[in-house]
């Protein structure tokens, strides 16, 4: 079975509504997000949660605690039971993050990002 992209959508939400919109997982947008919490980690928000992309998968069922690297590499090592469109929706949701940008907008770079695709499909 695979996970569609309402479901994907879905269970970022869940944790976005946790933290907020406005919550900043990767502040110096320099270093590498965790799947997982950190304990150890320098930052306060990599101590409390995991990133966007990893507690959204523990919450639709997924063992992330052996996941490395970005996103698209685990999807791809590990063939994860995504849509393609919920793989490249999480996908850009994860470089947005990573990128430096709260998690609201980190969701709305992702939606652009379909609605991109969409525009493609027509043209």
């Amino acid at each position: 079975m695979n996970i569609s992209l309402r479901q994907a959508k879905a269970a970022v939400a869940e944790i976005v509504a946790i933290w907020g919109a406005d919550f900043v997982y990767n502040p110096d947008s320099n270093s590498a997000c965790h799947y997982t919490p950190q304990p150890g980690s320098m930052h306060e928000s990599k101590k409390v949660t995991g990133c966007l992309v990893g507690e959204p998968c523990v919450r639709l069922g997924m063992d992330v605690s052996t996941w490395m690297g970005t996103f698209s590499q685990v999807w791809e090592a590990k063939q994860l039971p995504f849509t393609n469109k919920a793989g490249l929706w999480l996908n850009r949701v994860q470089e947005a993050q990573d990128g430096g940008h709260n998690w609201g907008e980190a969701v709305a770079k992702a939606d652009e990002l379909l609605e991109t695709l969409r525009k493609a499909e027509k043209a």
